[in-house]
């Protein structure tokens, strides 16, 4: 069986990283299958995985009062995820995020799969709910850069996020081959002189 040894130590110098890492312990956790130890050994192993700068943080954290239910709060490891949550993760402003995420068009060079990314994490943070892929889809539809393809998406009434992006990147793949095909023609083509036309070459003066 193989063995899945846990992220390098969390940055605490970049608390932005916080969710990254978090998923990367994620995976571990299930790779591991450490997500089926008890919770006092999940939460300890996480913190270990931190490292060391992870235990005065955890030693601030205030824990609800022991109940039946939940005798050791502190132990909890959902609970000890939500409260890094808290610490690293700011309170954002969706209002913004939504915004951001509207703006967010196609940019000039920038590959059909790199701007459908750029959407999802964008979305990712708008609250859109069950409501997220129809956003990201009218995001494509608008946001692309060739009008040409925007517009034969308009078309589809039943146009889903899957299809949308299907047509834009095989209309990408498309132009990309005809550029190329267009090259390769021109650097094949040999040099011909039209009727009435001459075409003059310098000679170096070693060669006169």
């Amino acid at each position: 069986m193989a063995k899945f040894g846990p992220p390098e130590p969390f940055d605490f110098t970049q608390p932005a990283e916080w969710l990254t890492w978090r998923q990367r312990f994620s995976r571990f956790r299930v790779a591991s299958k450490l997500d089926k130890e008890s919770s006092e050994v999940q939460v300890n192993s996480l913190l270990y995985s931190m490292g060391r700068d992870a235990e005065p943080i955890y030693g601030s954290f205030v824990f609800p009062a022991a109940t039946e239910a939940m005798p050791h709060p502190e132990y909890d490891f959902d609970l000890v995820i939500q409260k890094f949550d808290e610490h690293f993760v700011p309170k954002r402003n969706v209002i913004h995020d939504r915004a951001c995420f509207h703006k967010r068009s196609q940019r000039a060079g920038e590959a059909v799969e790199a701007f459908v990314r750029s959407l999802y994490e964008l979305a990712q943070h708008c609250e859109f709910g069950a409501g997220k892929d129809e956003q990201i889809r009218d995001r494509i539809v608008i946001g692309i850069m060739d009008k040409e393809v925007s517009q034969k998406l308009q078309l589809e009434a039943d146009l889903t996020l899957e299809r949308a992006i299907q047509l834009a990147r095989q209309s990408e793949q498309v132009k990309q081959q005809s550029a190329e095909r267009v090259e390769i023609t021109v650097n094949e083509s040999p040099l011909v002189s039209s009727p009435g036309r001459f075409v003059v070459f310098s000679l170096a003066p070693e060669s006169l």
